[in-house]
């Protein structure tokens, strides 16, 4: 297991520390599933090989402007015209801009107003994985039952059709289901159906969480915080001192409760064959300051 981070963090360790569990899943999925993870040319990119936009990608940049053009297009070739996969641009890449020249050479952008955030686990905090109503619970994900509740809900939320939750349940099965590994599920139960689900995983010095849903008819439950907080405190009983995050809009209300503190955005654009690719061929110009969007003044 990579060396845990205890010692405080400041906003720019806390960045990076959001970045860097993002790249260590990443690398985690592509070595279970014996796809690729490199850092070349200034872009740090993954691929799975399976049907997935979250299984493939980029998840850093550090370009010039006048490179991005050349960079995209090549990264268009490295994953083909059929896989689907998506460019994550964080306060980590550069140029100023970047998620703004893709959109404009054709990437989709998806999932606005996306923020990194950040929970010392051993500072205040509400975490209580017993807040939940009446006829509900939550488990860790131990078995392949378990795994394929956990998957229904993704299912679910997502619309995704049996391809990508197939590619989802490869990627997420292995090297194994058990409570000693970096990758860890829970699901969230309403009167003994899967109504929420959560991830976590514990790599590049600080716990991640990704992939909380929750079914709309159960949303409003305390099911997301739930999960959050058992997924938190096994976090911190293995040792780790800081949870980390990207949240949607929705999420950050749930997350700002749970005392997360607030960090640079993130933006998702989509590439391959789930997205709708304009392909445009106009040259992408210098931003100008209007588009230099600092995050502390973002209108979360």
């Amino acid at each position: 297991m990579d060396e845990i981070e205890r010692a405080e963090l400041d906003l720019a360790g806390l960045t990076w520390a959001v970045q860097a569990n993002w790249e260590g899943l990443a690398a985690h999925l592509a070595l279970e599933t014996g796809g690729w993870f490199e850092r070349l040319h200034g872009l740090v990119r993954f691929s799975t090989g399976l049907r997935s936009g979250f299984l493939n990608g980029v998840l850093s940049a550090d370009l010039e402007l006048e490179e991005v053009r050349g960079a995209l297009a090549l990264t268009r070739h490295v994953f083909g015209p059929d896989l689907p996969w998506r460019w994550i641009v964080g306060p980590t890449s550069r140029p100023s801009g970047l998620d703004l020249a893709l959109e404009s050479l054709g990437l989709e952008r998806r999932w606005p107003r996306m923020a990194g955030m950040s929970l010392d686990l051993d500072g205040p905090n509400a975490l209580d994985p017993e807040r939940l109503p009446e006829g509900a619970r939550i488990s860790e994900v131990l078995d392949r039952d378990d795994l394929e509740a956990w998957l229904s809900v993704r299912q679910r939320n997502l619309a995704l059709d049996e391809e990508t939750t197939d590619a989802w349940r490869t990627a997420h099965s292995r090297p194994g289901l058990a409570a000693d590994l970096p990758l860890r599920h829970w699901v969230g139960w309403l009167h003994d159906l899967p109504v929420s689900g959560a991830t976590l995983f514990l790599g590049a010095g600080t716990a991640g969480i990704h992939h909380v849903d929750t079914v709309e008819a159960a949303r409003g439950k305390g099911f997301a915080a739930a999960l959050t907080s058992a997924a938190l405190i096994a976090a911190r009983a293995a040792g780790y001192r800081y949870g980390v995050l990207i949240a949607s809009e929705m999420g950050q209300r749930v997350y700002r409760r749970l005392g997360f503190r607030e960090l640079p955005p993130y933006a998702i654009l989509v590439g391959g064959p789930a997205s709708a690719l304009k392909r445009c061929d106009r040259h992408v110009q210098p931003l100008t300051s209007d588009h230099e969007r600092r995050w502390d003044a973002r209108p979360f």
